[in-house]
């Protein structure tokens, strides 16, 4: 007879991965770990992104740099990898 293996965490780490590197923090909210860690991330999010919404200030302004993208991404990218690896554990 197989050995039947229950698995704890039902859970897409994909899923998890995606949500990280759209909205920093909510892959972690997904998973139920990292909750604290998950909220800050959140609103730093928001508040990185807070003059792109803000209306008093024209969009030229508000644009953020080259540099300001290239970090962003690189640190959705590296907070999508972990939502992923965490998930998968």
């Amino acid at each position: 007879m197989a050995k039947r293996t229950e698995k704890t965490n039902e859970r897409n780490p994909v899923a998890s991965a995606v949500l990280n590197f759209i909205i920093w923090g909510t892959g972690y909210i997904y998973n139920g770990k990292k909750l604290v860690l998950g909220i800050v991330l959140l609103f730093a999010w928001i508040f990185s992104l807070a003059p792109l919404f803000y209306i008093g200030i024209s969009w030229y302004l508000a644009m953020p740099g080259l540099l300001f993208c290239i970090a962003h991404f690189l640190i959705s990218l590296g907070i999508a990898i972990d939502g992923y690896m965490e998930c998968r554990q």
